[in-house]
Parts: structure tokens; C-alpha cells; sequence
């Protein structure tokens, strides 16, 4: 069973990962060092294939002939060191054995991993590979509590499993109408009791929305959404969430700023 791993965030809410278990993480590693080894190969056999074809053109001097094996061993270790790190570059955490298997690298916050954590959780797998057979990292994952690696209590990430269920769509901010000019209307006077510190989370999570999973995003608007809705009085729970916080926002605005703020707010773009 999955640990689960929760993150509280500025915005006083709270949500959870499920972190990726020893099997799911080996699964996916078998995958990746396959497509590693066969890259490697196929580097192995140029190489072999461009000295056959030259004749050997490398001087037999030591200084040249060194740097030549240099360079040999570094382009058939680049599968095993630039793989990981490239694909999770591009992926956002992910490689092709994490994406078959539905992981995700993140970190220890819950927020996408950067260059540096990723960079640095890569090449400590040497380390985690000692003895033989990959015995440190698995030690480490079996004794730690999210099955984290040397190079993930290092580097501050955690590899989290994807959940595979339907997704919301992002909201789309409506035009401008007299019914909707009218409903902002009325909300702007419940809005009043709010003051300008009470909406720093709405604003916190508008900039950062574009940062989270489509999942993860509608359950802080959720959450979000309930909070101030319980604050204005309650009411029916609204069937956009972010529309919402992001109509509470610019209700806000239009007592402060005049009614052309609710056109020209930039909050409304995901």
C-alpha cells in the first residue's frame, strides 16, 4: 500500500501524493536501463564501426591516445548519466520507464522538480548503485519513510505515483455580460467584510495555479473556495471553484478600482 505524503501549502490547504513504492521504482528503472543499455550499444558499435572505417587515425602518442579512450568511455557513459537527467528535464520529472509507469519525480513540497534537484539526485545514483546491484539505494528506500534514495534525501525530492482518474478541465474566464456584471454585483457586497490581507491567498494560488497538476489545482480551488464561501455565509457550493475565487478577486477590485478592473484583470489567465 502507497504511503501517502502530505503537503500544506500557504494557501491553508492541504493535499496528498501517493508515494511510489520499491516495486513500482524498480519496474520503472528495468525499463529505463533497458533503453540505456541499447543506447549504449549502439554507441559501442559506432565507435567500432568509425575506427574500422578511419584505419585508426588516433597518433600513437600518450597524451592524444588518452584523451581518446577519454573521450570513448565518457560517450558510452553518457546513456547512463545524461538519460535521466535530460528526459526528466523535459518531462517535468518524468522518464520513459516513470511515464509506462505513472511516476513522477517532485519535490519534498510537492512542487515540480528544478534543474538542480534533478541534476543532483541523478548523479548520486552512482552512490545508491554500491556495493553491486543497486544495494544502497534500495536499503535506503526500504528504511526511509516515502522510499526515498541517497540521491532523493540529498537532492530534497520524492518519486509519487500519478493518480489515473478523470481530470477537470481548466476554467475559462466568461465574458463580461449584464447577467454576469449583475451577479458580480451582488457578490461584491458580501465581498466588502473581506479585506485586502484576507485575499492574499486567492492571489497566491491564481499565480501559482499554472505550477500544479490539473488534479491537484481543482482540489486547492476546492478547498479555497469552500473557505470563503463558508466567510460570505455559505450557500450552494459552487460548480467552478476557480471561477469563483477568481470572481471574489476581481469583485474585490471593482470596490477599490471601479467596475473596468473586472475586464483587464490578468488574474484571469490560467
Amino acid at each position: 500500500m502507497a504511503e501517502q505524503l502530505r503537503i500544506d501549502t500557504p494557501e491553508s490547504t492541504s493535499f496528498e501524493l501517493d508515494t511510489a513504492g520499491v516495486g513500482s521504482r524498480f519496474a520503472a528503472l528495468l525499463i529505463d536501463m533497458t533503453l540505456q543499455a541499447i543506447l549504449a550499444a549502439a554507441i559501442v558499435f559506432g565507435l567500432a564501426y568509425a575506427a574500422e572505417s578511419t584505419g585508426n587515425p588516433v597518433p600513437d602518442t600518450g597524451l592524444i591516445r588518452g584523451l581518446a579512450i577519454a573521450l570513448i568511455v565518457f560517450l558510452m557513459a553518457l546513456p547512463f548519466l545524461g538519460y535521466s537527467i535530460l528526459l526528466e528535464l523535459l518531462w517535468n520529472g518524468q522518464t520513459l520507464g516513470k511515464r509506462a509507469l505513472g511516476l513522477r519525480v517532485v519535490t519534498s513540497n510537492g512542487l515540480p522538480a528544478g534543474a538542480g534537484p534533478i541534476v543532483a539526485r541523478n548523479l548520486l545514483r552512482l552512490v545508491d548503485f554500491l556495493p553491486f546491484a543497486y544495494a544502497a539505494g534500495v536499503t535506503c528506500m526500504l528504511t526511509t519513510r516515502h522510499y526515498q534514495r541517497l540521491g532523493d534525501l540529498v537532492a530534497g525530492t520524492i518519486v509519487v505515483r500519478e493518480r489515473r482518474e478523470a481530470l477537470p478541465t481548466a476554467p475559462s474566464a466568461p465574458p463580461l455580460t449584464p447577467e454576469r456584471a449583475a451577479y458580480l454585483a451582488a457578490l461584491a457586497g458580501p465581498a466588502r467584510i473581506l479585506s485586502d490581507a484576507d485575499l492574499e491567498p486567492i492571489r497566491t494560488f491564481l499565480a501559482r495555479r499554472a505550477r500544479f497538476t490539473r488534479l491537484r489545482r481543482a482540489a486547492l480551488a476546492r478547498s479555497l473556495c469552500d473557505t470563503y464561501m463558508s466567510r460570505l455565509g455559505g450557500g450552494a457550493p459552487a460548480a467552478d471553484p476557480e471561477g469563483f475565487l477568481v470572481d471574489l478577486l476581481l469583485c474585490r477590485s471593482s470596490i477599490l478600482a471601479g467596475p473596468k478592473s473586472m475586464e483587464t484583470s490578468s488574474l484571469l489567465s490560467p
